[in-house]
């Protein structure tokens, strides 16, 4: 079985053991991976040779893909079928696609706030993870811009349901998460500093709090939102 791991680095294993992938190879690897869906191999070949014209980078692509295919004797990691290229059928699951869909299914709320509060924590572990760390291109970039935003959101969103539902030591840890992807970002400090409240936690509380004024005061020359001042205040220091 071909395993293909996209977070928090691309690892590509087979029958369960990391094997080493040339870099060109690996690219295409990984732009496919990012696809749900197979991508037009006019597409593909564009992306790895810009300025290459169009039916040379073709047969480069050609070329590429045999490669790829004959790294192991009796698996094929890449398909072509109808001018389209995809991961094949003996490629496992891609592990950005599950955090994909527990992003969505916080985000879309089709997850209850019962269910949120039942779950092992390590169903949200996907939220706290980067993807293709190290990497550079322009699509890998998009890729890390967007997977982060998704996550803040999801990760924030997720802290403030399982505070109400009074799990107040794991809506403390997703904030947290969320304040390492954007340090600006008040939501997730406000989770966070009313966690420590529910805890009895003043010092604690008003530390975070502090700590972020000064922040955004330094940064941003701003003050925090009237609803932080007001959630402030009913710290008892």
């Amino acid at each position: 079985m071909i395993d293909i791991q996209l977070m928090p680095s691309f690892q590509f294993t087979h029958d369960q053991r990391p094997q080493p992938v040339p870099d060109l190879p690996r690219t295409a690897i990984v732009l496919v991976a990012l696809e749900r869906h197979p991508m037009p191999r006019a597409t593909l070949a564009a992306r790895l040779w810009p300025d290459v014209p169009e039916v040379p980078r073709l047969k480069r692509l050609r070329n590429l893909l045999w490669r790829i295919n004959h790294m192991f004797p009796h698996e094929t990691v890449l398909t072509v079928s109808q001018g389209r290229v995809g991961l094949s059928g003996e490629a496992g699951g891609v592990d950005l696609y599950t955090a994909w869909d527990v992003a969505d299914s916080v985000l879309r709320q089709t997850l209850s706030k019962q269910e949120i509060a039942d779950s092992p924590p390590e169903r949200w572990q996907p939220l706290k993870t980067p993807v293709l760390v190290g990497e550079s291109s322009d699509q890998v970039h998009t890729l890390q811009t967007e997977w982060n935003h998704t996550r803040l959101l999801a990760l924030d969103a997720l802290a403030a349901v399982l505070l109400a539902a009074d799990n107040t030591l794991l809506s403390i840890e997703m904030a947290v998460a969320a304040t390492k992807i954007d340090h600006l970002h008040e939501s997730p400090y406000r989770t966070v500093t009313a966690a420590f409240l529910e805890r009895n936690d003043n010092a604690t509380a008003w530390r975070v709090y502090q700590e972020y004024a000064r922040f955004i005061g330094t940064e941003l020359d701003l003050t925090p939102s009237d609803e932080y001042q007001a959630l402030a205040a009913r710290i008892k220091v």
